[in-house]
């Protein structure tokens, strides 16, 4: 017993797996986007190797709170909290959308946790 070296023919077969799964992931959130009767998308905007730039922004939400930024990115729901002076404090990952109390929560959830950890 143990390992068993994959053959190239099932790297190969993982390996496209994966990318057809991200390329139809993409696709998705693409099309949902572009649906959206309050964004500006365009047709050409399915196919725009910017797009993943123009959603984050569109669909990103930000609160300002105790002095801090606290954005959560449209995309994957990540978490960023910005210092006033917009240097980087603290990254996490949520679950689900959150509403601006959650946001606020969050944001005196992890600073107390900085200032423990100090």
């Amino acid at each position: 017993m143990g390992y068993r070296k994959p053959g190239a023919l099932e790297q190969l077969y993982y390996i496209i797996k994966y990318e057809a799964t991200e390329a139809i992931a993409s696709l998705r959130l693409r099309l949902k986007l572009w649906l959206t009767k309050k964004a500006d998308c365009k047709r050409c905007c399915l196919r725009c190797e910017y797009y993943e730039w123009c959603a984050c922004e569109y669909l990103s939400k930000e609160v300002k709170y105790k002095g801090y930024t606290v954005v959560q990115s449209g995309l994957n729901n990540h978490i960023s909290i910005y210092a006033s002076d917009g240097h980087f404090v603290y990254h996490a990952q949520a679950k689900k959308k959150q509403t601006e109390q959650e946001l606020r929560e969050t944001v005196d959830f992890y600073l107390k946790l900085i200032k423990e950890e100090l």
